[in-house]
């Protein structure tokens, strides 16, 4: 949906001026603006910021992107992913699978949503080499994780974990060869 379409018979592109909005099998919605389709290659792309929502109301907001319909791939950089339980996660690079639901990703900063902290500034807060993200489980690889303010210096401890694997439904949080440091200096393995 488009107030402005174009298309180019010879070519097989197909482009939209201004708002666009893309509905992909009753399961995500794509909202963007200047969005192009190449028929032969079946890719959408386009380098305006553009947001995909998914039924559950899990929001990835993009400064650029391209589709594949034929795998039903999305690849973007420096996405944000907003989930519906008010989790953040800052991404570089990210190939979302949509008919799985499924998302893969490299350098990650997470920030998990607890209505049960205090005020005090404290956060859930991880950051990964890469990550997989299916909805109700996220596995971050070579991660580590604190809960201290977030300032220029390091945070008085964090885990390094080779492994770190969330649970949501679970409410879990389990790692995997893990180093408790305080102010950068291990202290105690976990194995």
């Amino acid at each position: 949906k488009s107030n402005q379409i174009t298309y180019y018979i010879k070519k097989k592109i197909i482009t939209s001026i201004d708002k666009t909005i893309i509905e992909l099998s009753n399961t995500h919605i794509i909202k963007g603006s200047n969005i192009t389709y190449d028929k032969k290659s079946r890719l959408f792309f386009s380098n305006k910021k553009a947001v995909i929502t998914d039924i559950n109301n899990n929001k990835l907001s993009m400064k650029s992107f391209s589709f594949s319909t034929a795998q039903k791939i999305l690849t973007t950089k420096n996405a944000k992913l907003n989930d519906n339980k008010g989790n953040i996660y800052n991404v570089k690079d990210i190939k979302y699978n949509i008919k799985t639901n499924e998302i893969l990703g490299k350098d990650l900063n997470l920030i998990l949503y607890d209505d049960n902290l205090d005020s005090n500034g404290s956060e859930y807060r991880f950051k990964g080499n890469s990550f997989f993200y299916n909805g109700n489980q996220t596995q971050i690889n070579k991660g580590v994780f604190t809960t201290c303010k977030k300032n220029d210096s390091c945070p008085p401890w964090l885990l390094s974990s080779k492994k770190i694997e969330h649970d949501k439904i679970k409410k879990r949080i389990t790692y995997k060869n893990a180093w408790l440091k305080f102010y950068n200096i291990p202290v105690l393995y976990f194995p």
